[in-house]
């Protein structure tokens, strides 16, 4: 029984300490882009070589994972510690519609009850748009710029204040870059849908995170990204537009690990990809929370901004 807890111990440890190896080096060819997303599920799966490494008695396999297991903590710590922040002054809002289908109404309550003042959506089709416009949205954000199309190429962005708004080319699904004219100041806004990576290959993917890498570089001034990423805190892409400098909600609310997607298609979300990043702001999130909405697999995430302290 202990020799086949052992192999049993190796067996489970290996593909978890080959995702961690792969987000380590930032190799994500294959299926390996869809393993390091679900790093916060690696870490908690560690527990199972660890337990059968006890029943083995294998002090080796127990201290690998061990090991192993405090790298993913430390990976994860930021989400849990929170930077001071005042009380709110500023509330934003991203949604993947799903193709357009989102229900309109609930969209509309959800601006309502949590007093959103930008709202980015993405895979906006002229249905939704419509929709949307029947729904009162722009009773209560006023501005808008839309770039709808049909399938998961639209885009559109609501704001309760002045918005000088114009396309963003260069990535495969539509974006939008804007200039809002908020209490706290001017903020230059970013609206975008990168392409989601594949099994075999992440061309696309790869692609739009180059483009999207570059401009995020070349912002000047405060600026705040919204969107659908297609890709987690641990995808190398993402960790390198943090390395330009711009802080996840969740990381600076310290609001922990908030899944937004698939949604409806397993018991609960499994990965973070829906983002709002900021940058060379006084804005800092001081509340993170996901909004379940009728229509789409994603969870619409609703952060909350407050000054920095």
């Amino acid at each position: 029984m202990r020799r086949l807890m052992w192999w049993l111990a190796l067996l489970t440890l290996l593909p978890v300490a080959l995702t961690v190896v792969a987000r380590a080096f930032r190799f994500e060819a294959g299926p390996l882009v869809f393993a390091v997303a679900m790093m916060p599920w690696v870490t908690l799966a560690c527990l199972v070589p660890f337990v059968l490494a006890l029943l083995a008695r294998s002090l080796p396999i127990a201290l690998a994972t061990a090991l192993i297991s405090a790298l993913c903590a430390w990976w994860l710590l930021p989400l849990y510690i929170s930077e001071p922040a005042s009380d709110t002054t500023l509330t934003v809002a991203t949604v993947n519609a799903e193709f357009g289908q989102v229900d309109a109404a609930a969209v509309v309550d959800m601006v309502k009850s949590s007093k959103i003042d930008i709202l980015a959506v993405q895979e906006l089709t002229p249905q939704a748009v419509a929709a949307l416009k029947s729904a009162g949205l722009g009773d209560e954000l006023g501005a808008s710029y839309v770039r709808p199309a049909a399938g998961f190429e639209g885009i559109g962005v609501w704001s309760r204040y002045p918005m000088d708004a114009n396309a963003l080319d260069g990535l495969l699904a539509n974006s939008i870059q804007a200039t809002i004219v908020t209490p706290e100041g001017d903020i230059k806004l970013f609206a975008v849908h990168p392409a989601a990576p594949s099994t075999g290959n992440h061309a696309a993917w790869t692609k739009d995170f180059n483009r999207l890498n570059f401009v995020l570089s070349k912002a000047i001034g405060p600026t705040m990204v919204l969107g659908d990423f297609n890709a987690t805190r641990d995808n190398a892409p993402f960790r390198s537009i943090e390395g330009l400098g711009y802080a996840d909600a969740p990381d600076q609310a310290g609001a922990g690990f908030i899944p937004t997607f698939p949604n409806g298609r397993a018991p609960w979300p499994l990965v973070a990809i829906d983002h709002a990043m900021v940058r060379d702001s006084k804005l800092t999130a001081n509340n993170v929370k996901s909004v379940t909405l009728p229509g789409t697999d994603h969870r619409a995430l609703v952060v909350e901004y407050g000054n920095s302290l």
